[in-house]
């Protein structure tokens, strides 16, 4: 979606990737105390802001909304798992609605080793209005978001610390690749990186400009408590959807 078409079906398209800043809150509670389960609930919020100087092809800054919400069942050995519902509200040369469903099932091995397979599915498709001024063009299309399948590995060491691999692929037959890691820095701080690539297989043939996709976020995480023993398995277990995790493009 970076790139937008300033004209009819099959002429160039216009654009570039969106650089920015990005930050929200993610918060995990225990429900055994309610509810009586081995099972915690998580909430949080992911707010972008990025082409703060507008396009090539439109003044309009990228303003992003992401919500996840869900639950989910940390353990130091055995199996480990959780599903959250994700929601993108996206304002920029269009306005965007559209929700996915993310869950996760692995199995640790031991405290440090962990292997799992982590799945992404649309749950809908929105019809917008796509206005370019540069030059002007409009047109109306559907948007979704990608159902994607990936398997990882996971490699986990102190205070919260953790690095994790992935390999997948989506229902347009994109391969995709990347990682994720957590370094903490002092107590309750940390740094936090992360990476998608995706591209598609070699029997699918596309414009240059839909052909492949990047992620890349850098960020610091505060998490009051974290010396707290207990308080680990409360931790939520996703991140937040951001660009990386919720794959956006046109049907």
């Amino acid at each position: 979606m970076n790139f937008a078409r300033t004209g009819a079906a099959g002429q160039p398209r216009a654009g570039s990737g969106s650089f920015g800043f990005h930050q929200g809150f993610n918060e995990g509670r225990s429900l055994r105390h309610w509810f009586g389960v081995d099972l915690a609930a998580q909430f949080g919020l992911r707010a972008t802001q990025t082409h703060l100087e507008g396009t090539e092809f439109s003044p309009e800054n990228r303003r992003q909304i992401f919500l996840t919400s869900g639950l989910f069942r940390r353990v130091d050995y055995g199996l480990q798992y959780g599903v959250v519902v994700d929601y993108l509200n996206e304002d920029w040369y269009y306005q965007a609605d559209l929700v996915q469903l993310r869950g996760e099932l692995s199995w640790k091995f031991s405290a440090c080793h962990e292997f799992g397979f982590r799945f992404m599915a649309g749950v809908n498709d929105d019809t917008i209005l796509a206005t370019t001024t540069t030059p002007a063009f409009s047109e109306t299309r559907a948007v979704e978001a990608a159902d994607q399948y990936r398997g990882f590995y996971r490699r986990s060491f102190g205070r919260g610390g953790s690095w994790t691999a992935f390999v997948g692929g989506t229902d347009h037959e994109h391969f995709i690749i990347g990682s994720q890691t957590e370094i903490p820095l002092a107590q309750c701080w940390s740094f936090a990186a992360g990476s998608t690539y995706f591209s598609p297989s070699d029997d699918v043939t596309l414009d240059a400009t839909e052909a492949e996709g990047w992620n890349v976020s850098l960020g610091v995480i505060f998490r009051p408590g974290m010396g707290v023993a207990k308080n680990r398995y409360r931790r939520p277990l996703f991140n937040v959807a951001d660009n990386g995790s919720f794959l956006v493009h046109p049907q």
